[in-house]
């Protein structure tokens, strides 16, 4: 058997067949386009949206308890520039089709615009790109039946270098996305099932530090007032599963002389509840 560089088995995966370059396999089954699946591919370019339409699925003995994983497009892209550069002759795309493309934006104005407002109300700033191609891949990945957290971190991970995103992005983006699928009253379920990975991007007291900053202004913008009610939940179900910690708090809370308006009453709201009942 013969194992080609760039691809990825998920925990307990076994096979006995060879496999081509920059193959993914999961012992989890997630269906095909005719079970209801679908994509998010408007933001791939072409080139990239036929290479995955093209792309010929391996053929797995019938009796095999593994599968093969097919993400969105654009996640194909780190495995992609590791072909180029390990084995540029064998390389599947023409890669004039990809430069080409490369001069085109793939943000539009109204998005930007969207980015921007966000941005004025924290102090932290987030990489917009992985913001965006995060919550596709996490929403795609979080609603399955059952939740494969080594899949999940192999498929975060190599989005994040491929984005060359920060911790804080990495956190930012898991942590909005477990908001919105769990909803307010059953984050701790979300934060639970996804501790290992949002604590590895919550290590250090630095990195909370800006985290709490991050939620601090994500929460405070006026024209979200939903979210004001959801500052406090976050907190204390990151307090109670040890993922922030008092050293990151304090530091925090010494550091609210440039906090607008908006954040000081988050703030204040933070100084009147107790976090250990």
């Amino acid at each position: 058997m013969n194992i080609q560089f760039g691809c990825i088995l998920s925990f307990g995966s076994s096979v006995d067949i060879d496999l081509p370059p920059c193959r993914r396999l999961t012992q989890i089954w997630l269906g095909d386009e005719d079970d209801g699946i679908s994509f998010s591919i408007d933001r791939s370019p072409e080139w990239l949206k036929e290479y995955v339409k093209n792309k010929e699925p391996l053929e797995l003995p019938e009796e095999s308890n593994t599968f093969e994983f097919f993400p969105i497009p654009e996640h194909e892209l780190p495995l992609l520039r590791l072909w180029l550069d390990v084995s540029p002759d064998t390389f599947p795309i023409d890669q004039s089709e990809i430069k080409e493309d490369s001069n085109e934006s793939n943000v539009s104005e109204e998005e930007e615009q969207t980015a921007c407002e966000e941005d004025d109300n924290n102090f932290i700033q987030l990489n917009n790109d992985f913001q965006e191609a995060a919550d596709s891949m996490l929403q795609s990945l979080l609603t399955k039946e059952s939740i494969d957290i080594d899949q999940i971190r192999s498929e975060y991970v190599s989005l994040k270098n491929s984005k060359n995103a920060e911790h804080i992005d990495c956190a930012a983006a898991l942590f909005i996305k477990i908001c919105e699928i769990w909803d307010i009253d059953k984050i701790e379920e979300g934060v639970r099932a996804l501790n290992s990975l949002l604590s590895s991007f919550l290590s250090d007291e630095e990195e909370q530090e800006d985290f709490l900053f991050w939620w601090q202004g994500y929460c405070s913008n006026p024209k979200f007032p939903q979210r004001k009610e959801l500052f406090i939940k976050g907190l204390i179900v990151l307090y109670q599963k040890s993922i922030l910690t008092d050293v990151a708090f304090d530091k925090w809370a010494d550091e609210q002389d440039d906090c607008n308006d908006y954040q000081k009453a988050l703030f204040e709201l933070y100084e009147n509840t107790d976090f250990d009942q």
